[in-house]
């Protein structure tokens, strides 16, 4: 019923502010229930709603949405804000609401302390037969850092903190409520991991930033411009990705130098590799072997991390099933790891010229290094 008396709820004064909203003109002299039935006329012409759905932010039009999915368009306040922050930070929340009363499309009371939004039901009958979806926020419409997080899959966010060993229970906000204050993971090495470069590219034009450049300039770009970094910490990020790339091509040309001695199987490749790498790099940089093939949760992880920035894929070349599946591994990797290196011992020549220029497009950042 709430909805049903929606402008009973309002003085005589507030709905002629909301009648100049609309553009509702000569109205002054009308008394409360003539400019009831004018304001309710213009809201339910379908030309006029549509023009004020277009000159509405379209995270109110969200609102809106989410009022209409309760009963009689009458929704607990504490639900609509639940589900308004599945998608968007609560600041500024208020402000939209006042919004849609401005132009009497919704309002909040109160009754036997309890808080209501509620639509008119004329309104809202007519906004059931308007495709709204064209006036709601885009998926790249993001102003923070949690918003930006919202947009990953729970499953991407699940294997990140998995991947750096943290816990992955519990519902999407508590995961990225883990990501922001308990991991105190870089922002650039989350992006970049979470996201593919084509993702962060839409996200990069939706923002107004330069969208061209390797995965990390971009996310570089993103976590500028939504004050996820400071700008004074540009410099030590462009340091940090300095020092990756000359660790990474250290790590390159060691393996093209490193002399493997009768190899049995991959775990013994791989035992070979760690103990050279780790003679050569640690303790400055931390050399991590996996179990051969594991997996956290649907992650394949890589044989050997260097800096967790580093992968290193070992292979036994059997047969060309062997080669084919690593260059699946490869590309699966490059979404998690700045660097990815195959290490390949390949006595049967199974691996051709055309296979290493399909490994050369994954990018440069990913290299293959094949002895016999």
């Amino acid at each position: 019923m709430r909805a049903k008396n929606f402008y009973e709820l309002f003085t005589r004064n507030e709905l002629l502010k909301i009648a100049k909203e609309i553009g509702i003109t000569g109205v002054s002299s009308l008394n409360k229930n003539d400019l009831k039935r004018v304001i309710i006329k213009a809201l339910t012409n379908e030309d006029i709603l549509i023009e004020i759905l277009q000159s509405l932010p379209p995270r109110a039009v969200y609102i809106l949405r989410i009022i209409m999915s309760f009963d009689k368009y009458e929704a607990p306040e504490d639900l609509v804000i639940t589900e308004y922050v599945k998608m968007f930070d609560k600041k500024g929340f208020s402000k939209l609401l006042k919004t849609l009363e401005s132009v009497g499309l919704a309002c909040e009371i109160e009754l036997d302390g309890d808080r209501y939004l509620v639509i008119p039901t004329e309104i809202a009958k007519r906004l059931e037969k308007i495709d709204i979806r064209k006036f709601l926020p885009k998926r790249t419409d993001i102003r923070s850092y949690r918003e930006l997080l919202l947009r990953a899959s729970t499953e991407r966010l699940k294997s990140l903190l998995e991947r750096h060993g943290f816990k992955k229970s519990g519902t999407k906000e508590k995961l990225i409520e883990r990501i922001i204050k308990e991991s105190k993971l870089d922002p650039i090495q989350v992006l970049t991991e979470i996201f593919l470069k084509e993702e962060l590219i839409k996200f990069a034009e939706a923002l107004g930033v330069k969208k061209e450049g390797a995965k990390e300039e971009i996310a570089q770009r993103i976590a500028l411009r939504l004050g996820i970094i400071k700008g004074d910490t540009k410099e030590k990020e462009e340091k940090n990705k300095r020092e990756e790339e000359s660790l990474f091509q250290s790590i390159v040309k060691m393996l093209k130098e490193f002399r493997l001695y009768k190899p049995k199987d991959e775990a013994d490749i791989e035992k070979q590799l760690v103990q050279y790498l780790k003679g050569r790099l640690e303790p400055e940089s931390s050399v991590i072997p996996q179990a051969l093939g594991i997996r956290r949760g649907k992650t394949l992880v890589p044989d050997i991390t260097v800096e967790d920035k580093i992968a290193i894929e070992v292979k036994y070349i059997k047969t060309q099933a062997d080669r084919q599946r690593l260059l699946g591994q490869l590309m699966d990797y490059k979404h998690n790891y700045p660097y990815v290196i195959a290490y390949c011992y390949d006595p049967h020549e199974k691996i051709d010229k055309r296979f290493l220029d399909a490994v050369k497009s994954l990018g440069e950042n990913v290299e293959i290094i094949v002895v016999y």
